[in-house]
């Protein structure tokens, strides 16, 4: 160490020899990006001094590097919005799903849903409970369903199912289903085509409520039995004053 004393070296080139000038700056690039440069010089020479980053040097990365910022505050912004949105979307379908098992529970009907491709049918627990069977105990297709309809509306509940595949697309029938205790329960079956095949039109999904209607039945045939015994009544009535009539005029 030799104080007051700096030193540099230099590399001189003829300016003819352009080729090994070329040769020379590539091989001190190369060592240079490679940090051989650097081992090199503080293995001999000392320290580096640390490296100074100056705007001409970010220069080159700062535009590419704000728009990949710009474009990943973008995508994020978009994607909260597009969660948001989801979210949303999501607590909707719940609160709408929860007003729709409220009214069905409400309204004691029981819901089904029919995919006419596969022949399966979904039915709510109501639907189940109506009629005294457990899940396991209805086959889920079309044929379990047949089986629980009354011999003699089983004609009527096929003939009116056919029109669905014709051109009707709602339809309310009442019908008979066995329930498990053996009593014949009367149903009010009410559904809608909510989806067709564009080129066959041929329903693809049809959906529908079953209603209890046994206790109005009851009452109706109460009715029909009290009006009929009231025409006889009349009747009875009619006749004894006709008999008394009859009975007058031998008196006379």
């Amino acid at each position: 160490s030799f104080p007051d004393f700096d030193y540099r070296e230099y590399f001189g080139v003829s300016p003819r020899e352009i080729d090994r000038l070329a040769e020379l700056n590539e091989g001190l690039l190369a060592v240079q990006r490679s940090y051989v440069y650097d081992r090199l010089y503080e293995k001999w020479v000392g320290p580096l001094p640390p490296l100074e980053l100056g705007w001409p040097d970010v220069r080159p990365y700062a535009i590419p590097l704000i728009v990949t910022g710009a474009i990943v505050l973008v995508a994020f912004a978009w994607q909260r919005r597009m969660l948001l949105r989801v979210a949303r979307q999501a607590e909707a379908l719940r609160a709408s799903e929860e007003r729709l098992s409220l009214v069905f529970e409400g309204s004691q009907d029981g819901f089904w849903d029919w995919d006419a491709r596969t022949g399966e049918i979904l039915r709510s627990p109501r639907w189940f409970e109506m009629l005294g069977y457990s899940a396991a105990e209805v086959a889920p297709g079309r044929p379990g369903f047949l089986d629980l309809v009354h011999p003699d509306d089983r004609e009527r509940v096929l003939a009116d199912e056919s029109e669905l595949w014709r051109k009707r697309d709602q339809f309310a029938l009442e019908m008979r289903l066995r329930a498990k205790n053996g009593e014949w329960k009367w149903i009010l079956d009410r559904g809608k085509v909510v989806a067709r095949d564009p080129r066959t039109r041929l329903p693809l999904r049809i959906v529908g409520t079953h209603t209890d209607i046994t206790p109005r039945k009851h009452a109706e045939v109460e009715a029909e039995n009290l009006q009929r015994k009231m025409q006889e009544t009349q009747r009875l009535e009619s006749l004894g004053v006709l008999a008394g009539g009859i009975a007058h005029d031998f008196n006379n």
